[in-house]
């Protein structure tokens, strides 16, 4: 009950006994004390949540609890700051004003059980950006906490999350480039990409390209990070199928500017008395190894590690250890428990040492490395888990206990998880090949999914002996060596390292390669020899169309051997590429590899009809009308519409990229048809001398390769700006150059404020109102100071003077008639004191109360005996008490009318003069010796007009 309803009821028992005899007096009394001792002064009090993120126009809801205890009524009013847009309301009790921008609760009761805890939340949609206070006016029967809320006040509107998906195809070819791409919403810049293809290649691009060189299965990972942490995403790829046919295919990609890395993930928050799952994602070049030690802050414990590589430190440091090699990418999760008697709000940190090989390198972690106590309802601390059953069936079983979050209850659940059963065993050991020899091991790795798979094993060894591999085509002719017959190729057999000489064997109707000397080391040696026609005859126009006549060409457009695929000519300027013997879409490949001299590394073709003999000349041109180009080729085919398709791979220096400041993923093949035409490119790897790059044609003619500009780069951030010097401030910007691409130092002034005039002393408090004169620097006129005026609400000294005398009369009038007025006398105490200090809003307030006090003392000291019969006594007390709850209900609904001057205090009560046969019972302000009520209360309960 607050201040003003006890006041009011007091004020209406007052009136009720001047009316009635002595016994209903007493009656009323009892009643009056009934009241004060029903309960409603258990802990009272109201707590607002707010989330801890706010997303820019994101939809919330905001949590008001009101713990009334067993009080009967409760009251607020919650203002919603501007910019914000409320939706619903979860209570129909609640309304929300929008012109006043006020929401407005209130609820009350007659069980003698109060109104308990109550929950109301209400719906808003957020602005884009800023700052807000929530605040309001909040009363709870018998307290006003309208300064004793709880919780947060403050709403900042955050960044939107980082999120992020991936694409690309479900299934696919070995040794066919595949396209990924990825797009994020969200965080912060910068942003940095990690692919890892499964196979043991990662890519940092945000959308890369990867070729798999053989089949399976394989997890597609890739780890976003921006400014604040990092998201996962993981998909799969089935390669099936038959390996084309084509050597070189993948080119292999260099580790040496892949980086190691190692990302934490665990819960920003946790409640004391549960636990919590850390988990460690280690990213590694290669196979190669790493060890680990997390910290875990005391109190912490920790109750089980994942990883089979890992265990908890027996020195009882309060530590996971880890050793784990040959596993790329790696896992690491363990739990940990938060303590009960931990405080709400303490911070605590994980941190750690993490060590790489392959290089050795160490690595600072990724990602969160705090965890802070929050205040939810808490799980017990569950059993630990039962002991992990036998391997069976690629399967092994635990039981666990987990806390059920409806019921914080520890459940037993089943855990299952993916085992090994054991491996075939391993092969010996190789010979030893250049200098390294061999065997399949067999293993059971994550990776594998818990399979066991053939993993190659390599190992250093001496040896004088290497590989010598001899082949030849189209026919298959015998190989001599110093002298020694080889037998029929291809041959490949060990050779003592050092010179050799290398001859062949005479094929009918063929001329044989001459003979060479190669000088073979620790690599080993393959010497590639093609045998030619001794004559080649061409049938009319060279295709197979079934118009030949004689036998001759009927027998060659059989293409019964083998194509022959050969590079007549590779200068600076001019590739020429021959072919004989093509069948309609076969595949036939040149491996150039001599980018140094010419662009094209290889060719790929496939012919619309079959060929008798078909030449190719690609030409290098001398052109300026392509906008950043690399360089421009003219391929030329000896019969026209004869090629299907052409894949053409290219390399560009990477010196061209860099000093050109071209953005790499930007380079293209183009076509020119009366216009440059782009053709669709792919960017397939780099080394570091060469980024690699490949493209379909289905037309020849003119190409050129060309790119796009990088964006300017980051620049360093701008100095601090100089103190405000006659009006201006200084400092000096790095701005980008966009035609250099470079960042450049620039001079940048800005208009600012000098110091203004200082405020004025505020005025002598005037009608409630005092006033002064601020000035401030504004930037709407142009940073000069302006006057603006400055009002508040105040307190004169003679309306505290006046309110302090109005309560030493109702103390004088209290101790006239003996009653115990001590309550009174204190609260004047104070009001005096606080005068003294000239507080006098202070001390006008403590004497309203002082004069309360006197006024309801003469009540309070009625004697209790009534010589009445009991039966009697009952009914009235039943008939006060419902008159009491009835007066209630009609004060909050009807029983006040605003009236304006009230006559001087009297014994017991202010009268309004402007309201016939009506109490002043709460009054706002005195002025010039009148008294000022705020409403009326009616004696005959219902409502008339003013006069």
């Amino acid at each position: 009950m607050t201040f003003e309803e006890s006041h009011s009821v007091l004020s209406f028992i007052v009136i009720l006994m001047n009316l009635y005899n002595h016994v209903f007096r007493i009656l009323l009394v009892i009643a009056l004390i009934s009241i004060f001792l029903t309960p409603g002064f258990a802990e009272t009090g109201i707590a607002r949540a707010i989330p801890s993120l706010i997303e820019p126009t994101g939809i919330i809801s905001i949590n008001l609890t009101v713990y009334a205890g067993t009080s009967q009524s409760y009251s607020l009013w919650e203002y919603i700051p501007q910019n914000w847009t409320v939706l619903n309301m979860s209570t129909t009790t609640c309304q929300y004003d929008q012109s006043a921008r006020k929401i407005t609760c209130a609820k009350y009761t007659t069980s003698s059980n109060g109104l308990g805890a109550i929950n109301i939340s209400y719906n808003l949609t957020a602005p884009a950006s800023g700052q807000y206070a929530f605040s309001g006016i909040y009363s709870i029967q018998g307290m006003a906490v309208e300064n004793n809320i709880s919780g947060d006040t403050t709403a900042t509107i955050g960044k939107p999350r980082l999120s992020v998906s991936i694409s690309g195809p479900d299934s696919g070819e070995p040794n066919t480039s595949l396209q990924f791409s990825s797009s994020s919403s969200g965080g912060e810049p910068p942003y940095t990409y990690n692919w890892n293809f499964g196979d043991g290649f990662k890519s940092t691009d945000q959308n890369p390209s990867h070729a798999y060189a053989s089949t399976g299965t394989y997890t597609i990972t890739l780890v976003m990070n921006d400014s604040s942490g990092s998201v996962q995403k993981t998909g799969a790829i089935v390669i099936s199928g038959a390996a084309n046919n084509i050597s070189n295919t993948t080119t292999n990609q260099s580790s040496a500017n892949l980086t190691s890395s190692i990302t934490r993930s665990m819960p920003a928050s946790v409640v004391a008395g549960s636990m919590m799952t850390v988990v460690l994602n280690i990213d590694l070049p290669d196979y190669s190894y790493y060890t680990i030690q997390e910290a875990v802050p005391m109190p912490w414990f920790i109750l089980s590690v994942s990883n089979p590589g890992c265990t908890l430190n027996a020195s009882g440091d309060n530590l996971v250890l880890c050793v784990a090699m040959g596993a790329s990418p790696g896992r690491l999760s363990y739990d940990v428990y938060a303590p009960s008697g931990i405080a709400l709000g303490s911070v605590y940190n994980f941190s750690g040492n993490y060590t790489f090989s392959s290089p050795v390198i160490i690595r600072s972690i990724i990602g969160a490395g705090s965890v802070t106590i929050s205040n939810q309802k808490t799980c017990p601390l569950c059993t630990s888990p039962g002991q992990w059953s036998s391997c069976e069936n690629g399967n092994k079983a635990r039981t666990k206990y987990v806390c059920d979050n409806s019921t914080y209850t520890c459940v037993s659940q089943q855990d299952i998880q993916s085992c090994c059963m054991p491996c075939s065993a391993n092969s010996t050991w190789s010979g030893c090949v250049n200098n390294i020899k061999t065997r399949t091991i067999n293993v059971c790795s994550v990776v594998t999914s818990y399979k066991c798979a053939d993993m190659q094993e390599n190992e250093t060894c001496v040896s004088e002996q290497a590989n010598l591999t001899i082949d030849t085509y189209p026919v298959k002719g015998n190989a001599i060596v110093d002298g020694a017959g080889w037998g029929v190729s291809p041959q490949t057999r060990s050779i003592a390292i050092g010179s050799h000489t290398v001859s062949f064997g005479d094929v009918t109707g063929y001329t044989k390669p001459n003979s060479e000397t190669i000088n073979i080391d620790s690599n080993g040696a393959v010497v590639n020899k093609s045998y030619v026609k001794q004559q080649e005859i061409r049938c009319g126009d060279g295709i197979c169309n079934g118009n030949e006549t004689s036998a001759v060409c009927s027998q060659d457009c059989s293409i019964d051997i083998s194509c022959i695929a050969s590079i007549d000519k590779i200068d600076s300027d001019s590739l020429e590429l021959k072919t004989t013997c093509l069948k309609k879409d076969a595949l036939l490949s040149w491996k150039i590899d001599k980018p140094q001299t010419f662009p094209i590394i290889r060719a790929d073709l496939k012919t619309a009809y079959n060929l008798n003999s078909s030449e190719i000349a690609i030409n290098k041109l001398s052109r300026t009308d392509l906008s950043d180009a690399y360089q421009y080729l003219n391929i030329i085919p000896s019969f026209n519409n004869s090629i299907k398709e052409m894949t053409i791979r290219f390399a560009v220096r990477n010196t061209w990229i860099t000093t050109n400041k071209i953005d790499a993923n930007s380079i293209k093949l183009n076509r020119y048809e009366a216009y440059w035409q782009n053709i669709p490119t792919t960017k397939t790897g780099s080394d570091e001398n060469y980024t690699y790059y490949q493209a379909t044609i289905t037309e020849t003619g003119i190409f050129g390769i060309n790119g796009q500009k990088s964006e300017c780069p980051v620049c360093s951030p701008a100095t601090t700006w100089s103190s405000c010097a006659d009006g201006v401030r200084k400092r000096t910007n790095n701005l980008c150059d966009k035609v250099k691409l470079e960042c450049v130092p620039t001079q940048e002034t800005e208009k600012c404020c000098m110091p203004c005039t200082p405020d004025t002393d505020w005025t002598e408090c005037k009608d409630s109102k005092q006033a002064r004169k601020t000035y401030k620097c504004s930037e709407e006129t142009s940073f000069n100071c302006i006057e603006s005026p400055d009002e508040r609400s105040c307190i004169t000294r003679s309306d505290a003077e006046f309110a302090m005398a109005s309560a030493q009369t109702a103390i004088d009038i209290a101790n006239n008639e003996n009653k115990n007025t001590t309550k009174a006398k204190i609260s004047l105490l104070n009001s005096q004191a606080s005068f003294a200090d000239t507080d006098y809003e202070k001390a006008k307030r403590f004497a309203d109360e002082s004069r309360m006090f006197a006024q309801n003392a003469p009540i309070l000291a009625q004697p209790f005996f009534l010589p009445i019969p009991f039966e009697f006594l009952a009914i009235i007390i039943i008939a006060a008490a419902a008159g009491a709850a009835g007066f209630l209900y009609w004060k909050r609904h009807q029983g006040f009318e605003n009236c304006i001057v009230c006559e001087k205090p009297t014994a017991m009560h202010f009268k309004c003069s402007a309201c016939a046969g009506s109490v002043c019972f709460r009054h706002s302000k005195v002025d010039h010796g009148k008294l000022y009520c705020d409403s009326c209360l009616r004696m005959g309960l219902n409502k008339k007009s003013l006069e």
